[in-house]
């Protein structure tokens, strides 16, 4: 193997890495599997009576050009893994955080990802507001007021099930990324 090759061509690829996160159930593996390329879904153990078993992260990829590359991240959605967030935020480009839209218990959950990711690391973000094509769905303006956000310009309605609206909601944070 030519290994002085292989570092050449890894320096001249230029990687921009995104965070998906959101609670369990939001909508973070459809998502992103209607986004990238390569996808490699979690492992799960079993769910318990208590709480979902969720143990490993999603990982996927899409080369857009030759030389340029998108990295996507996955964590797990149970607070006890708040750990490993400074870690995947770690050389973040941004950070899509996905909102069940029919769930607004769980909006705290998500505003406690978003402060304590953004806090860390401030990098541009997006919530897709999920399952807006369902008829309980918050609206992007109520979720936004929920996660305390001073506009809903952040929050996009999506419906991760079609691959166009997960598309169209990552575009949204792809401009207010500097590539």
């Amino acid at each position: 193997m030519n290994w002085g090759a292989s570092t050449l061509a890894r320096e001249a690829m230029r990687e921009f890495k995104f965070l998906i996160c959101g609670p369990h159930q939001s909508g973070k593996t459809t998502f992103m599997s209607n986004v990238v390329e390569t996808f490699r879904p979690r492992q799960d153990f079993p769910e318990t009576d208590y709480e979902p078993a969720q143990t490993a992260d999603e990982f996927g990829t899409t080369e857009v050009a030759p030389g340029l590359k998108y990295l996507f991240y996955s964590s797990p959605s149970p607070r006890r893994f708040d750990f490993l967030w400074e870690v995947y935020a770690e050389n973040c480009s941004g950070y899509v955080f996905i909102v069940d839209s029919t769930q607004p218990e769980t909006f705290l959950e998500v505003r406690y990802a978003l402060e304590h990711l953004l806090n860390y690391r401030s990098v541009p973000f997006i919530v897709a507001a999920n399952k807006q094509d369902l008829p309980d769905a918050f609206t992007h303006d109520l979720i936004a007021n929920a996660l305390h956000l001073d506009s809903s310009a952040n929050v996009i309605p999506c419906i991760a099930i079609r691959k166009p609206s997960a598309q169209t909601a990552f575009e949204v944070l792809l401009k207010r990324v500097t590539i």
